[in-house]
């Protein structure tokens, strides 16, 4: 799941205080391979940089990303610049040039370049257990191992039938489901939301799959490994590539020796159908191309892994939200309440959707909607 704060993200970094959980930088050294070739360039797009800022900025209507791209940049000369945008929009916002909003990536990329990252000391699984903790003391109940399949309802009077059997009552419901399974017929809601239907089907909801191979030792620090590549790799941090799993990082400053892949996008979706050993080995094929070594040779060092295929998974179905062009009329439309009685929260319905902050925001607001409608 979700492992990085980035920037200073205000929900977040209060419950953080609140719970007195502590954070620690990611920081270190990015290293970007191109084409098999080391570049030291420090931008995210370094090719006609500026130029790509002046046309952005001259952007008044909003329009998918692949069109601005089609309209100011189809020369061949632009080859590397379209690259490395496509790169961003799918690496991080795991989303698709031909329907992301070109304002959205104009704000994300002006944003990203100033991001000051951080990691949670223990993960997010912390904080989430400090809030489930905080929950349970002020009578919240958790039912497990129940999905939900069908909400019936009509004006304060909600049915909720689970695929065990279980049925549950009441007068008003939260909806938080993840956009993916929304998106899909996974809940049945009777009677039918045609309109809120439409509403979710036109976010983006994107694709990522998320490998952990954690090695007997970090072999990137190894005099071999960095003489090979020509490069000191002492305080490694990201590793930006062509290979076919493009991005990885590892947990630097930490000492540890795992090493953490990233696929998103499109291609991630071409892949949810792979195998998770078939992951593995194109992981495992791709690292070793990276570092000039033998597949076999990081599979010797290989003490154990694991694939998060968060496409694949029935009860998420994708990754997270990204802005599609008219987004915030999609959004108004999918989070309005019906009747006082059925409410939706979530990182999607949030006005800069896609991270853990966006769902906390979510999960703040609304409720406090239904408790000042209920006095």
């Amino acid at each position: 799941g979700a492992e990085f704060i980035h920037g200073n993200l205000e929900t977040t970094l209060r419950l953080l205080k609140e719970y007195k959980i502590k954070t620690m930088p990611a920081i270190g050294q990015v290293w970007q391979l191109r084409f098999g070739e080391s570049e030291k360039e420090k931008e995210l797009i370094p090719d006609y940089h500026d130029l790509l800022s002046r046309k952005l900025k001259a952007v008044k209507r909003d329009l998918p990303l692949k069109k601005f791209l089609d309209v100011h940049f189809k020369d061949a000369k632009f080859t590397s610049l379209r690259i490395a945008v496509k790169g961003f929009v799918e690496g991080y916002e795991s989303a698709d040039l031909e329907d992301f909003s070109t304002i959205a990536f104009r704000e994300e990329w002006h944003a990203a370049e100033d991001w000051q990252q951080s990691r949670i000391q223990g993960g997010y699984g912390a904080l989430l257990s400090a809030l489930e903790k905080d929950c349970r003391h002020n009578g919240c109940r958790f039912i497990f191992s129940s999905v939900v399949t069908k909400i019936k309802w009509q004006h304060h009077a909600v049915d909720i039938q689970c695929k065990n059997g279980k049925q549950f009552h009441a007068r008003q419901v939260l909806v938080t489901m993840p956009l993916g399974v929304l998106q899909s017929n996974a809940i049945q809601f009777s009677p039918a939301l045609p309109a809120k239907k439409k509403a979710f089907k036109a976010l983006g909801f994107g694709d990522v799959i998320k490998i952990l191979l954690l090695f007997d030792s970090s072999f990137w620090k190894e005099k071999e490994i960095q003489d090979r590549v020509g490069e000191k790799l002492k305080k490694l941090f990201f590793i930006f590539s062509n290979e076919e799993l493009p991005t990885w990082w590892t947990q630097n400053p930490s000492s540890s020796s795992l090493l953490t892949g990233w696929l998103s996008g499109p291609k991630a979706k071409r892949w949810s159908t792979f195998t998770d050993r078939e992951i593995l080995d194109k992981a495992i094929h791709s690292l070793a191309s990276i570092f000039q070594t033998e597949d076999k040779m990081l599979r010797s060092k290989l003490k154990s892994w694991k694939v998060v295929n968060w496409s694949a998974d029935e009860f998420t179905q994708g990754s997270y939200t990204y802005s599609t062009v008219n987004a915030a009329q999609h959004r108004a439309s999918a989070g309005k309440p019906e009747k006082d009685t059925l409410y939706f929260a979530g990182e999607h319905l949030a006005e800069e959707p896609g991270t853990v902050e966006a769902a906390l925001k979510s999960g703040l607001k609304t409720p406090a909607v239904i408790l000042k409608k209920s006095k």
